[in-house]
């Protein structure tokens, strides 16, 4: 078993603490809304490695008919059908030896801080899954994704001649969504983009800001204190997925979260990015086994001080409303990410809650 042992740690002198690094992991899928539990989903994930929900078609089909006296009207079918989603099960472990703690005193617990960097983590391994069921519904940016299940709500699907950021490519990937686009994620709408992204239109001066209180959702009260926080959040707020950002980047009418686990391929210099852009409640969680955390302590090992281990485990679903999945059972994000696995199951592209448009970029960071 690999731990943490006392040579692994820092001692410049007894009454040095240690920094503890904020985790650079984030979670912004959900805290933006974009990801919600989906109650619908979680009605039907209590077994099993897959789950199937039913939908209605979200059109009437047929056109308007022209009335003539003697000739009866026809009856158009209204047609249903259902999605396939896959749980991800998932577990992690950390260990620290007893003996760690020994040159480091009391106000430097190596265990305390591995259980302050779980949340971030196991948020993270979400969002990671999120972006991989993504990859596989449009396909890897900058290769040919027009057999991919989400191709029709792609720009620039075929794998060559993308253009840097720009707010045409914003504003027409916002309309694949369709007449339904003004109500994406906010009355901004919101948009995934990477930093590099992020770094050249703020070198262009080209962003607008609003202030995170000002975003649906806040309290006029909370804005008027300055006292925005995690606890004064209300339904519908996505100013904590911008972190303490007291501006929000917008571009386009369109709110910005950067990320760098936004997609990007290639090498400095010909890199290529995908953008996505999501109405609220476009990948829909549930829960199958709840986030556990469990403790083990071998009290023999290391001289008799001990071994402790922290393990996570859970088993949840991120599915895209509109997708199917075609694959086999307890996927890896890489089987997630392939698009073998994925096919499109409603009629109309745009009821589809989430479309991706690839460019390129003249600044990487």
């Amino acid at each position: 078993m690999t731990v943490v042992y006392g040579a692994d740690t820092q001692v410049f002198n007894p009454y040095t603490d240690y920094v503890v690094r904020d985790s650079l992991l984030r979670n912004t899928f959900f805290l933006s809304g974009i990801a919600q539990v989906n109650p619908v989903i979680q009605a039907v994930v209590d077994k099993g490695y897959t789950f199937e929900i039913p939908n209605w078609d979200p059109d009437l089909d047929g056109d308007m008919q022209y009335p003539q006296e003697g000739v009866p009207l026809k009856a158009n079918k209204y047609s249903s059908g259902k999605q396939k989603g896959v749980i991800h099960y998932r577990s992690n472990a950390w260990g620290l030896s007893g003996m760690a703690k020994l040159p480091l005193g009391v106000n430097n617990d190596p265990k305390a801080v591995m259980y302050s960097k779980v949340g971030a983590k196991v948020t993270n391994a979400y969002q990671a899954d999120a972006l991989a069921t993504l990859q596989g519904l449009f396909g890897a940016v900058g290769t040919n994704n027009s057999t991919a299940a989400f191709a029709p709500m792609s720009i620039d699907s075929g794998g060559s001649g993308e253009s840097d950021f720009g707010h045409e490519q914003l504003v027409r990937t916002r309309l694949l969504i369709g007449e339904d686009a003004a109500n994406l994620t906010t009355q901004l709408g919101i948009a995934i983009i990477h930093s590099d992204i992020y770094a050249y239109l703020e070198a262009r001066q080209i962003c607008q800001y609003v202030d995170a209180r000002d975003l649906p959702g806040v309290t006029a009260s909370t804005a008027a204190a300055s006292a925005l926080t995690g606890g004064t959040v209300v339904p519908g707020d996505i100013s904590p997925a911008f972190q303490v950002m007291p501006r929000i980047p917008v571009f386009a009418n369109t709110a910005l979260i950067v990320s760098d686990n936004a997609p990007r391929v290639g090498s400095p210099g010909s890199y290529k990015y995908g953008v996505y852009v999501f109405r609220q409640g476009a990948i829909g969680q549930g829960w199958q086994a709840p986030l556990k955390t469990e403790e083990a302590y071998d009290a023999m090992q290391d001289g008799g001080f001990g071994q402790e281990v922290i393990k996570v485990t859970y088993g949840t679903c991120m599915h895209v409303l509109g997708s199917s999945w075609k694959g086999g059972e307890q996927p890896t994000t890489a089987q997630l990410a392939d698009t073998a696995n994925w096919e499109l199951k409603w009629n109309s592209p745009k009821q589809l809650p989430v479309a991706r448009f690839t460019c390129t970029c003249p600044i990487y960071v």
